[in-house]
């Protein structure tokens, strides 16, 4: 049809709003595509070992997990049950904890310490509970500040295992 302004009708058909054009059709198929490959988010969990130990993961971290042999650099907050403040900490200096599981060199940590870590990964992050015969036993450790049969929790994020 033509007006008599020189004006072409386009048929009501054409513009219909439940049809998508092409690039929102294949914008919305992108979409779609992604939400079905994207990764799960990650779910937090408690382990707990017959040991005592008990190991809870907030960030699951990637590459190679840490054996008992593992070089692992750390941050950590060590604090008591009841406490609010840690009696231990990286996080204030900024400067990481080196440690070497295997005990060939450097500080040696304490054997729920090192129980905990294993199995975890760079950028992972944790809290362990120590019970005290993985810590410093029914004498504690006065001299740090940790009372006589006293759990111990470590908070962590692992930098890096090698």
């Amino acid at each position: 049809m033509r007006l008599a302004n020189s004006m072409w009708l386009v048929p009501l058909a054409a513009c219909s709003p439940s049809a998508p054009s092409q690039p929102e059709a294949d914008a919305a198929a992108a979409e779609t595509s992604a939400a079905t490959l994207a990764p799960a988010p990650f779910q937090s969990y408690v382990e707990r070992r017959d040991d005592g130990l008990r190991v809870e993961v907030f960030a699951p971290g990637d590459g190679p997990a840490i054996t008992a042999s593992s070089r692992v650099t750390l941050h950590y907050n060590a604090l008591l049950p009841e406490a609010a403040k840690p009696f231990d900490t990286t996080r204030e200096t900024g400067i990481p904890l080196e440690l070497d599981l295997s005990g060939a060199s450097g500080p040696k940590p304490i054997r729920g310490l090192a129980l905990g870590l294993i199995g975890l990964k760079r950028g992972s992050k944790a809290k362990l509970t120590v019970p005290p015969a993985l810590a410093w036993g029914e004498a504690g450790n006065p001299a740090g500040g940790v009372p006589e049969k006293s759990d111990v929790i470590y908070s962590v994020e692992i930098l890096e295992v090698r």
